[in-house]
């Protein structure tokens, strides 16, 4: 079996590159590894990639894999030759938009009036509108709010 760390838990509790890298490691059974882990997993994927020529920047990762082919190859060499599973774009922007559904009923579930949430163009859910219906004096309150209600994703 082997030990995983979710693309939620990369992407929320770093908050790095959204790849949704899975490390293998040999275990008796399939749970979580930790941050450190997910942590160099990340760094050996960033060395690999920059070798290979590309930036060593992953900051949305997810959408470059999404559209562009020739990164979202170079991820998928680099993690074969490190041994490290990278989940599908699209599995990994359907965590994130778990994570930000649950970040908007958790807003709602405060008494914020938060709106419809919006897609891009490539699905991911959008939050970066949702204080604009806030009064500008309630601003600093919506964003602490936005902070305790999850992890970013």
């Amino acid at each position: 079996m082997s030990r995983v760390v979710s693309a939620a838990s990369v992407l929320a509790v770093l908050g790095l590159l959204a790849l949704g890298a899975c490390a293998r490691q040999e275990a008796s059974d399939e749970s979580p590894i930790g941050m450190h882990e997910a942590i160099e997993a990340d760094r050996k994927i960033k060395s690999c990639l920059a070798k290979d020529g590309w930036d060593d920047s992953l900051e949305g990762a997810v959408l470059r894999r999404l559209e562009d082919p020739q990164f979202d190859a170079a991820v998928r060499k680099c993690a074969t030759e490190l041994g490290i599973e990278v989940q599908e774009p699209g599995d990994t922007v359907r965590a994130l938009n778990e994570i930000r559904s649950q970040k908007i009923a958790c807003m709602r579930d405060k008494g914020w009036p938060v709106p419809e949430p919006s897609t891009d163009a490539q699905g991911l859910i959008r939050t970066d509108h949702l204080a604009e219906s806030v009064p500008a004096d309630k601003l600093d309150e919506f964003r602490e709010d936005f902070a305790r209600c999850g992890p970013s994703g």
